[in-house]
C-alpha cells in the first residue's frame, strides 16, 4: 500500500500491507496498517494512482485504529452464497 504524497506529511509513519485471497467466486482483503494515530477511524479508498489524478477509485470501508496504532482487518468479499462484505477486526 502506498501513502499518497499529500497524506505523507500528516501521516509520516503510516505503513500498510494488503493481501487479496480469492476463492474463485469472491475475494477477501487482509490489511495490516501501522503508524496511524490511535482512536481514529479512516476512510479506506482503493485508487488506481496514489496522487491526482487518481484514476479509477472506490470507497472500500472505514478502518478503525485502536490504542496500539495498528489495524488488522479482514474485508470479506461478497459472492455466490456469501454474506455482504464487512470488515472484521482480527
Amino acid at each position: 500500500m502506498v501513502v499518497s504524497p499529500g497524506a505523507s506529511t500528516c501521516l509520516p509513519n503510516a505503513r500498510a500491507k494488503v493481501q487479496i485471497i480469492s476463492d474463485g467466486q469472491a475475494e477477501d482483503m487482509f490489511i495490516v496498517a501501522k503508524g496511524l494515530p490511535p482512536n481514529t477511524a479512516f476512510d479506506f479508498f482503493v485508487i488506481q494512482v496514489p496522487n491526482t489524478p487518481f484514476g479509477l477509485s472506490w470507497y472500500q470501508g472505514d478502518i478503525p485504529i485502536r490504542l496500539k496504532q495498528v489495524a488488522r482487518l479482514l474485508r470479506e468479499g461478497g459472492g455466490h452464497g456469501r454474506r455482504r462484505p464487512a470488515w472484521h477486526q482480527l
